[in-house]
């Protein structure tokens, strides 16, 4: 991954990277500092490129995103996450959107679909907990998508097979739209969540004072809760840190593979 991604930069400069994501995806996108336009590679069966085509392989170089006509004309991308087949974009005035497969509601925009848009379209905030809110960070998962706001509203849309929305519940489709993240009762309550990541079907969120939640899949011990099962949580649990080497150590970033 290293190689390839030391080429692919030699191979673009001298543009700046302003955010790059690869994980979990068959496709990858980027964003440069200096022209604040998006560009994406790679599989492309359900448009998840967003250059307004679909096909096995979309595209074997870096090809421009579509911003013309999209809620991305004209904005600022401060950050980029790709999920299994779609991707999302948040912008600086909190425009949030998404593109690619919508089989499972990923996109957010209240309907369905296995090619849901092949150009970015808005994720729906207006009626969510979205709404009036900040949106700072974003992660897609497999077939969910997971956004954190400024206040600590922690929000998800998408599959729900193994409880990765974590609202209490678990269904095919958990929700078309962006919907609340339990943190009553969990060890979310009351705290201040500062970095979320997606997997494929479960969830990390870390807080300030460290604490570490994980949901959803946990059939090889995702969760790091020391069990497993295929429907691990269906709400944020604790990870295990007493015994283990993050035991009093600080935690700083997290991330959620396969």
């Amino acid at each position: 991954m290293k190689t390839s991604l030391i080429s692919l930069h030699r191979q673009l400069r001298p543009i700046t990277l302003l955010a790059i994501t690869l994980v979990l995806a068959c496709h990858g996108i980027l964003v440069s500092a200096t022209a604040a336009v998006p560009v994406a590679w790679g599989l492309n069966t359900a448009g998840e490129l967003g250059n307004g085509t679909t096909g096995p392989i979309g595209s074997l170089v870096p090809e421009a995103v579509t911003t013309a006509g999209t809620p991305l004309a004209g904005k600022t991308i401060i950050a980029l996450a790709t999920g299994g087949v779609h991707s999302l974009a948040l912008c600086s005035d909190g425009t949030l959107v998404a593109w690619g497969a919508n089989n499972y509601g990923q996109l957010g925009n209240g309907t369905t679909g296995s090619t849901g848009s092949s150009v970015p379209g808005a994720v729906t905030t207006a009626g969510t907990p979205l709404a009036g809110k900040t949106v700072i960070a974003i992660s897609a998962g497999g077939f969910h998508s997971l956004a954190l706001c400024s206040d600590g509203t922690l929000a998800a849309w998408g599959k729900n097979v193994y409880g990765q929305l974590g609202n209490g519940t678990t269904g095919p489709i958990g929700s078309l739209v962006p919907g609340a993240v339990t943190t009553a009762g969990t060890p979310l309550a009351g705290k201040t969540v500062i970095a979320i990541s997606a997997g494929a079907a479960h969830n990390l969120a870390l807080c300030s004072d460290g604490t570490l939640a994980a949901w959803g899949y946990n059939l090889d011990g995702e969760l790091g809760n020391g069990t497993t099962g295929s429907v691990g949580s269906l709400v944020p649990g604790a990870v295990t840190t007493a015994g283990t080497p993050l035991a009093g150590k600080t935690v700083t970033a997290v991330s959620a593979g396969e």
